[in-house]
């Protein structure tokens, strides 16, 4: 079910993700910290 539910997320999450740097571009160089002091 877990798995399901992961597989069914990407799509959504890569969208979200698109959209997000297509809405800010001016946030590009700050997103990869971001993300790699969250993970």
């Amino acid at each position: 079910m877990a798995a399901w539910t992961v597989f069914a997320e990407a799509p959504l999450r890569a969208s979200l993700a698109f959209t997000d740097l297509r809405n800010r571009p001016a946030d590009l160089p700050v997103r990869p910290l971001r993300f790699s002091w969250i993970t």
